[in-house]
């Protein structure tokens, strides 16, 4: 779900957060000064030209299962990126009411003007696209144990977030009927 990449909006993002409000996470190094944990946060300091970056040195140990172990939790399950998405949207909208631009000084310079999901997407790291199916499905999955199931099997990479968001579509739809029109008997629903 993360970028290294220079260029990308997660790492762009990054950089902004870091500029506004410092690094709030310090970097885990070896006594050999080799990085562990908070590659993105040096290349950013760098790019930043910060003369001082906060660090802690690493326990003793196997720098290479060091190195895996504090990496290990990077990845995000789908259901843990909505849970983060929801408190991100929150303050979004906080900060968009005082700056009249969506999450500025939070997510994107200034002069950025999109829509509160973009901005989401991009803090995530995900493709808009894929941030709304995502959404969709968990949204859904809080009232329906069906859309909950398919909220697990994604989770645990079982199925697609395509798949996912297709099934929930499917959930969701039933006849529609104009305003008081009642359902003739002889429609049988087939899911």
């Amino acid at each position: 779900y993360l970028s290294t990449d220079e260029t990308s909006a997660v790492f762009l993002e990054l950089k902004l957060s870091i500029q506004t409000n410092g690094i709030l996470q310090p970097l885990i190094i070896t006594k050999d000064n080799v990085i562990l944990s908070g590659h993105r946060r040096w290349l950013a300091a760098k790019n930043l030209t910060l003369s001082e970056v906060p660090f802690e040195y690493a326990p003793e140990g196997d720098e290479r299962i060091l190195l895996i172990e504090y990496n290990r939790y990077r990845i995000k399950l789908p259901s843990e990126l909505m849970k983060e998405a929801e408190l991100i949207e929150v303050v979004i909208s906080e900060l968009a009411a005082v700056n009249r631009t969506v999450g500025r000084g939070f997510i994107l310079p200034e002069e950025a003007r999109i829509r509160t999901s973009e901005a989401v997407a991009i803090r995530l790291g995900l493709k808009r696209s894929n941030y709304d199916k995502i959404k969709k499905v968990y949204t859904v999955a809080k009232t329906d144990e069906r859309a909950k199931a398919l909220m697990d099997r994604l989770d645990k990479g079982e199925i697609t977030v395509e798949k996912a968001y297709l099934a929930v579509r499917t959930l969701d739809e039933s006849p529609r009927l104009h305003e008081g029109e009642e359902e003739p008997e002889f429609i049988r629903h087939y899911n």
